[in-house]
């Protein structure tokens, strides 16, 4: 039934990991001035509860003739631990058949190693703690305690044969139960013992066999010559009375890049050799010009029905924000000096000692909504906003450049105009305090960029070593922005648009801040250097971009044409896209509905207010979204729902805000509505951390429940 042999001694390491949490324990005794008299390193075996409390108890006489009357006990304080039980979780469970794959362990030449899915299993431990005082008991219970709240996690090497597939996890050790034994009865020459037991739980995991598997050394692809047809009329390509495709059969052999029809000798020199198929719009060739497309096998085919493919994930999402607008065009519209403050070296991430911003939307914020149930993470505006006017429109950028402390430039209308001849810029933001250095002479400019390296990228490994993974996304702007009006020279930094009395500067926005058009290098260089940073240095999974829903729309069909190639710019890089905003067109009678040419493009989010109809800014209550019926097998249609406080336009709880407390059962029978409908429902805010008032604490309600009506896929 089983195959042969293997033996990842995954258990046994377990035991070890878990014992070297307490082998370096320390009792002080004092003396009478408060000084140290003598250190104690507590002893640690591995030993069962009860047999050490026996062998403690024991009167142990040394049956020696020369010494009958020695005796001789164990010496206290002491501690103990063993493993106590071994339980499947089925809540950790994976997909049995998902793999991962390596090169292969034993280096054979053309094979992979690979292996399925880790098995969860949860390991008992007691760990006892054995003191002849109490106060030595409490020095030695102090000392491990804090550090579970109530887990603890431990980065696992894994050791044996898989340790090519599965390096390094994450396993957290839970603090389950704490208790203290007296002996207050007895004789009184009887010695004393106090007994603390302390339970864990370590998420584990088990591993099954390596095997192996051949690699693929060869692909065919197949390739339709459509000529100009992309751009006119007239279809070339396309010969006799069917109107089928003409095709050219290529394929790509082991890594020399050779085609195997010779058809090209000169391969590109840089691997991989990537074709990405690519779906084109064409006119029909009968001239109908219903916008006909040809499918992969040369067909043409209906539009509606004919779309490159995206994963559908009905997962919620839950938004981290570091800035909406609040302070002025010097600050970059950051919410507070809290989200400005950076410290790559920081050791702490606590609310209440924010060393850097960007560790403690981790480490607080996102674990705690992770804890909640979340998997897939918004992070928006992390560089900083853009702004429209002086005092309000903030939009959202994602430039990696903005955070990078040498720049010594950032793109805005000030800046552009006198970054050539050497003139003042704006000042860098991120610093050790969050305030600028010119408010605050003890600030330290401080690389934003690397806090985000130290602090998200372990972060978002840890959870997928634990078998656990999240998918965080980088909200982005849409436009690019240039020093020069020609567009041939990318800015860094790119975060305000302009300023509301800077009239001159408003005619050259167009030119400045084009819409991306991937058939211009210049446009690519652009995106690329504030985009693959995000993927290679942090390993985010992608990115929401700001006013895309027509960017598929290269017909120009429903608004403004956008230039074809951008959802694929991001697919070809092994990055996710979702485009911000509503595809839906307007019908008679002010009725809306999904745009048929754009929704199965890519996934969508409306990000708004709440879902009552009529509110300002509200994506979806003013397109009558109870009348819109998503498919939710191949779309993926976002509402972001907000909070406003004490029910204040603008956020799903305005409509159930009585002027004491909430109807939480009709914010939460609405979420449902457009859970059913087909939406997706994410989360536009967190949970009110203030001791008052009690009403707007209970917002956690309504992010359980979003979390509760979840959603499948993703994988």
């Amino acid at each position: 039934m089983f195959q042969s042999h293997f033996y990842h001694e995954t258990i046994r390491n377990t035991v070890v990991a878990f014992g070297t949490l307490f082998d370096d324990i320390k009792v002080h005794k004092l003396n009478a001035d408060g000084t140290d008299r003598i250190s104690i390193q507590v002893p640690l075996a591995y030993a069962a509860r009860e047999k050490y409390i026996q062998r403690l108890k024991e009167d142990s006489r040394l049956n020696d003739d020369e010494y009958p009357n020695a005796h001789v006990q164990m010496t206290l304080p002491r501690m103990s631990f063993n493993m106590t039980s071994l339980n499947y979780d089925a809540s950790r469970k994976r997909n049995t058949i998902h793999r991962r794959r390596v090169k292969d362990i034993e280096n054979t030449q053309g094979q992979l190693s690979y292996q399925y899915a880790e098995v969860p299993y949860n390991m008992g431990f007691e760990l006892g703690v054995y003191a002849s005082t109490f106060e030595d008991g409490l020095q030695i219970v102090e000392q491990i305690v804090p550090y579970f709240t109530p887990e603890f996690n431990v980065t696992f090497q894994t050791a044996g044969g898989t340790s090519d597939i599965n390096t390094k996890i994450d396993l957290p050790i839970v603090l389950e139960g704490v208790n203290l034994d007296y002996d207050f009865l007895g004789e009184m020459e009887t010695r004393r013992l106090l007994n603390w037991t302390l339970t864990f739980n370590v998420k584990s995991y088990l591993y099954g066999p390596v095997r192996r598997d051949k690699t693929i050394i060869q692909s065919k692809t197949t390739l339709f010559d459509l000529g100009d047809g992309l751009t006119s009329g007239q279809v070339a390509g396309l010969c006799g009375t069917t109107g089928a495709v003409s095709r050219i059969d290529i394929g790509i052999s082991g890594g020399t890049g050779i085609f195997i029809d010779g058809s090209q000798t000169n391969p590109p020199a840089i691997p991989p050799y990537i074709f990405t198929k690519t779906e084109y719009q064409i006119n029909n060739p009968a001239g109908s010009g219903t916008g006909d497309v040809i499918d992969g096998g040369g067909n043409i085919v209906d539009p509606t029905t004919a779309y490159k493919p995206f994963i559908v994930d009905r997962r919620p999402f839950f938004t981290v924000d570091f800035a909406n607008g609040n302070k002025g065009i010097d600050d970059w519209r950051m919410t507070s000096d809290d989200t400005q403050i950076t410290n790559p070296d920081a050791t702490s991430g606590v609310i209440t000692d924010p060393q850097d911003a960007v560790r403690t939307a981790v480490e607080v914020t996102m674990q705690r909504e992770y804890e909640r149930g979340f998997r897939r993470f918004n992070v928006r505006t992390p560089m900083g906003a853009r702004t429209s006017v002086n005092t309000g429109t903030a939009l959202p950028s994602a430039s990696w450049s903005a955070g990078d402390p040498n720049l010594g430039t950032w793109n805005d209308a000030q800046n552009i105009a006198t970054v050539k001849s050497g003139g003042t810029t704006l000042e860098y933001v991120f610093t050790t305090t969050g305030q600028r250095k010119s408010v605050d002479v003890t600030a330290a400019t401080a690389d934003r960029q690397q806090s985000f390296i130290n602090f998200l990228k372990p972060w978002i490994e840890s959870k997928a070593a634990a078998g656990d993974p999240v998918q965080v996304y980088i909200y982005d702007g849409y436009q690019l922005a240039f020093h020069d009006t020609a567009q041939r020279d990318p800015a860094k930094g790119n975060l305000a648009m302009r300023g509301s009395w800077e009239s001159g500067w408003s005619g050259n926005i167009a030119a400045r801040f084009p819409m991306p058009d991937f058939s211009k290098s210049s446009h690519i260089e652009f995106r690329e250097n504030e985009v693959i940073p995000w993927r290679d240095e942090v390993g985010i999974h992608g990115f929401m971009v700001d006013a895309a829903s027509n960017a598929g729309d290269t017909a120009g069909n429903y608004g403004i044409p956008r230039a074809p190639g951008y959802f694929e710019f991001y697919r070809d890089r092994g990055l996710d896209i979702i485009g911000e905003a509503v595809p839906v067109i307007q019908g008679a009678g002010g009725t809306y509905d999904l745009n048929p040419d754009l929704y199965k493009l890519t996934p969508y989010v409306g990000y708004g207010g709440g879902t009552a109809d009529g509110l300002v800014g509200n994506f979806w209550g003013n397109r009558n979204w109870r009348t819109i019926f998503p498919s939710t097998t191949d779309s993926e249609i976002h509402m972001v729902v907000q909070w406003s406080f004490q029910g204040a336009p603008g956020g799903i709880n305005s409509e159930y805000w009585n002027g004491a407390t909430y109807d939480f059962a009709g914010i939460t029978a609405e979420i449902k509505q457009a859970h059913d409908n087909g939406f997706v429902v994410d989360a536009g805010f967190g949970p009110y951390l203030s001791a008052s008032p009690a009403e707007e604490a209970k917002r956690s309600i309504v992010l359980d429940y979003i979390v509760e009506l979840g959603g499948s896929g993703g994988e």
